[in-house]
């Protein structure tokens, strides 16, 4: 036995380091070559040439890890769609390295490729290119619980009613039919054991085995049986089903199919999440491939609502009898809200007309807003708050503080490039429902982030009149 676990451990061990061993000679061997020619990679495994002429453009992707945090890598997109992953450059710590071999790659496929744009392109889990074989995997491992469970449902209803309409088994019974009534032989406690805890489990243990060696009970049922009790142990499908003595009775409990179809039910609505996330996906496939879709938390307001009817009305009715103008009534108050998700998650084009709402004469107007560049009015992402109104504009901290430690800004050297919707270089600290302005600094582009109809008043105190040209 001693050998037997030896080798057991010994063929672990060995199994640990040859993994090891492989993902440190693939790390090792990884290289990435750019020349004139194009980009050349190689690893352990496979070697991959692609020229300048091919290459559509090159983008960061961000991916969140477990153990790593956020892993930076490099993805090379082909004129036909494909996306190929650079084993080189990788960065889990933010090292300014990365960044620089990144834009020195981008250099050299502008100096081929000129219409590239400069800024590279940064793909996170809230863009329209994040990968969607998580939430699908997810979805499929849920709805094949959900249907496994729902298989169950039939033969629990089953279970039940043979369970509570057994009669009692009489003396003619036959010995091959006594499993299908219920079948009382005596018995005599010998000991219990209890166990209280939150996986514990109770016995009932019978002198002489008879009728059986011991029967699972629960904790207040262990306890209220003593040694040498006298008991009638009766049977169903040679299991225990009752424990009669003459001071406690225990009663196992039937098969719950109510409670399974809930649980089936549960699994089914929470495979409708990820399912919206890939649908909103889906429905914006055309979108930039670094842009920010919309959240698909409104589409927990219609599984929430389902769930208060379909829940109640699995565990009530789990065959389905008598529930159709129930569930009639409910599908229809979730389609309304289905409806409701579905325009809540669409994506509108950032406007360009003029505000209203401007500033009283006398009084301040906040808005919540921030500029996504370091700039001497924003140092370090100084404020989240821009007030105008009586006073000059200016960055400050929030409308509780006041004007106090404001930051003017030059809003005579300012002038409005674009309007745009959020991407991925732009943080993920800028909600996917804001808009962003390109705007001109006496030459230095920065970026200002605020919800559409702020960020339209704002652009009227910056520049009036201003005709901004959307980002398509």
């Amino acid at each position: 036995m001693v050998a037997g676990r030896l080798d057991l451990w010994v063929g672990g061990a060995a199994g640990i380091a040859v993994l090891f061993g492989v993902l440190s000679a693939y790390v090792g061997t990884a290289k990435v070559i750019a020349d004139e020619d194009g980009l050349r990679t190689s690893t352990l495994l496979r070697r991959r040439r692609v020229r300048w002429d091919e290459l559509a453009d090159l983008r960061v992707r961000e991916r969140d890890t477990y153990k790593n945090g956020v892993v930076r890598q490099v993805e090379a997109v082909l004129d036909d769609g494909r996306v190929l992953r650079l084993p080189l450059p990788v960065d889990n710590r933010g090292h300014a390295d990365f960044d620089r071999q990144v834009q020195t790659l981008r250099s050299l496929l502008r100096c081929h490729r000129p219409e590239v744009p400069e800024r590279s392109t940064k793909v996170t889990r809230r863009t329209a290119a994040d990968r969607q074989w998580v939430p699908v995997s997810i979805c499929l491992l849920l709805l094949l619980s959900a249907g496994l469970l729902a298989l169950m449902v039939p033969y629990q209803e089953r279970e039940s009613r043979a369970w509570r309409s057994a009669s009692a088994c009489s003396a003619t019974t036959p010995q091959n039919a006594r499993k299908d009534c219920l079948d009382t032989a005596a018995g005599t406690i010998d000991r219990t054991m209890v166990d209280c805890g939150k996986h514990g489990e109770s016995w009932l243990y019978f002198a002489g085995n008879e009728p059986l060696q011991w029967a699972g009970v629960g904790c207040e049922d262990a306890r209220a049986f003593r040694q040498s009790d006298r008991v009638a142990v009766t049977f169903w499908h040679d299991q225990v089903v009752k424990v009669a003595g003459t001071r406690h009775t225990y009663r196992a409990q039937p098969p719950q199919p109510g409670a399974m179809a809930m649980i089936a039910a549960g699994l089914l609505l929470g495979a409708c999440y990820p399912a919206a996330r890939v649908l909103v996906r889906l429905r914006h496939r055309r979108r930039p491939a670094d842009e920010v879709l919309p959240t698909t938390l409104p589409f927990l307001l219609p599984i929430l609502g389902t769930a208060v009817w379909l829940l109640p009305l699995a565990f009530l009715r789990p065959s389905g009898t008598f529930a159709i103008p129930i569930a009639a009534v409910g599908a229809v108050a979730t389609l309304l809200l289905v409806r409701w998700a579905w325009r809540a998650t669409a994506i509108r084009t950032p406007g360009v007309g003029a505000a209203s709402g401007g500033p009283t004469p006398g009084e301040d107007v906040y808005v919540r807003a921030r500029f996504l560049d370091d700039t001497p009015y924003n140092p370090h992402e100084f404020g989240g708050y821009i007030v105008f109104g009586d006073g000059p504009m200016a960055v400050v901290l929030g409308p509780a503080a006041g004007r106090f430690g404001a930051k003017p800004i030059p809003a005579e050297r300012i002038t409005v490039r674009r309007v745009r919707r959020v991407v991925g270089g732009d943080g993920d600290a800028v909600p996917a429902s804001w808009n962003v302005a390109e705007l001109d600094d006496a030459g230095t582009p920065i970026r200002l982030a605020a919800a559409p109809a702020d960020l339209q008043l704002l652009l009227q105190q910056l520049q009036p009149g201003h005709t901004a040209p959307l980002a398509t």
